[in-house]
């Protein structure tokens, strides 16, 4: 036996009424009321929910989440939460992800909330499936999760300009030339008298990578630099960016954070959906990688201080930075990265992040699996105090500068999520148009 609370649960007497609206249709009957604060759940109330991060759009039957038997007690969610409801679409075989608001609960015994009803706007109705329409009374609560509304949440980092119009850009980087000069500070070993905001390369420069004979598709970043980069540029002292580049530098305008784990395939699919324009700089292609110049050596490029290495430098003038994400590595377990994401933004540079995305079909094709890394991270904490570095110098020298941070590591995981969070919200006219394109 079950009861529907309509507005959770009785409402107490602190929360006054100021409105109550009646519609109706063909199939259904909906009574709201509005209160001036929403009412508050009974003491105890708890949804039963799997241990499990949520995916999105995967057919029927792909994503189990075992027995209910194991499922967590958990605070179900309020009168008035924005959410999402995924609902099976049944003209394409897959789930399908509607967003509403909660109105109410539905319980059975001991204060367990079994259901959830879903407010939902008069536009979303309208080509509806009358059975969808009727789960919305009783959702599921595994089906049902938080969503965000189109409000950017604020940065953690107070003064942080969200401005990334091209004139906030052009102003941002002339004050820190005038603030640091033309090297705009850089302390590290220059490559053929060439500053680092100058090893730059373009796209199709990075697809001429794959055109090597000894290119595999299965290497990734760390297979790409050894048995390709570093051969082309022994002996030159310089990175393989300048060395294409070098009777005409190129200004690295979109700095790019990325894991050498990472596919090379899948590193150039992400860039090019990224849509932005270089040139790039990528420090697999930009340092100089083979540690046979003496005075250009990795330890000399990086110098002594992060704050006015290579990476600082470079986006000091950048007009943007994208992170890159693959299936195959996750960014945000490197050491790097997510220093390079801290330091961009406080440097007010533009940041985005970009995922390998890949459809997949199964049963002939008729089912569709939609693939987003950055969509299938949220479920992961982020603690970069746990990330690492290939080279226990680099590890020891950027602690080192997290630490002389308020905050220290605790900032860096507020703002890394804060971009994450940022840049899901900033996709969802993208994704809202891929899916529908995808999935017709």
């Amino acid at each position: 036996s079950s009861k529907v609370s309509q507005a959770s649960a009785n409402v107490s007497s602190q929360h006054k009424m100021i409105a109550t609206t009646a519609s109706s249709d063909d199939s259904t009957a909906c009574v709201t009321t509005l209160y001036e604060e929403p009412p508050k759940l009974p003491e105890g109330a708890f949804v039963l929910l799997p241990d499990a991060s949520q995916r999105g759009y995967e057919p029927e039957g792909v994503v189990s989440y075992g027995s209910k038997d194991d499922w967590n007690q958990q605070s179900p969610y309020r009168i008035e939460s924005l959410v999402w409801y995924r609902a099976r679409h049944l003209k394409y075989k897959f789930k399908w992800y509607i967003p509403g608001t909660i109105e109410g609960h539905v319980f059975g015994d001991n204060n367990e909330v079994i259901g959830y009803k879903i407010a939902i706007t008069d536009s979303a109705k309208k080509d509806m499936e009358e059975s969808t329409l009727a789960e919305l009374q009783n959702a599921e609560p595994v089906n049902v999760m938080r969503r965000w509304n189109e409000t950017t949440p604020p940065c953690p980092i107070d003064g942080i300009d969200v401005d990334t119009s091209e004139a906030k850009t052009k102003e941002r980087i002339l004050k820190l030339v005038e603030e640091y000069g033309d090297d705009l500070g850089f302390q590290g070993a220059k490559q053929n008298e060439v500053g680092p905001h100058m090893w730059g390369i373009t796209l199709e420069q990075l697809r001429t990578v794959t055109e090597d004979p000894a290119y595999e598709e299965s290497m990734s970043m760390y297979d790409v630099v050894n048995k390709i980069i570093k051969p082309k540029t022994e002996g030159t002292g310089m990175g393989y960016a300048l060395h294409l580049n070098q009777d005409e530098p190129l200004r690295a305008k979109v700095m790019i954070s990325h894991a050498w784990g990472e596919n090379y395939s899948q590193f150039l699919q992400a860039l090019e959906q990224s849509q932005k324009e270089g040139p790039y700089w990528v420090c697999s292609m930009s340092i100089a990688q083979n540690n046979d110049a003496e005075d250009v050596t990795i330890e000399k490029q990086l110098g002594p201080d992060p704050a006015f290495g290579p990476f600082a430098t470079v986006l000091k003038q950048a007009d943007s930075m994208v992170a890159i994400m693959t299936k195959s590595c996750d960014i945000y377990t490197r050491l790097w990265c997510v220093y390079e994401i801290f330091v961009a933004i406080s440097l007010n540079v533009p940041v985005s992040l970009q995922s390998y995305n890949e459809i997949t079909t199964s049963g002939g094709g008729s089912d569709a699996m939609y693939s987003n890394v950055v969509l299938d991270s949220t479920g992961k904490a982020v603690v970069t105090s746990d990330a690492e570095c290939g080279y226990d110098g680099d590890k020891e020298m950027i602690q080192s500068e997290i630490f002389k941070q308020d905050g220290g590591f605790a900032s860096i995981d507020d703002v890394v999520m804060w971009v994450r969070i940022k840049s899901l919200i900033d996709d969802m006219p993208n994704c809202v148009r891929k899916s529908s394109k995808e999935t017709q």
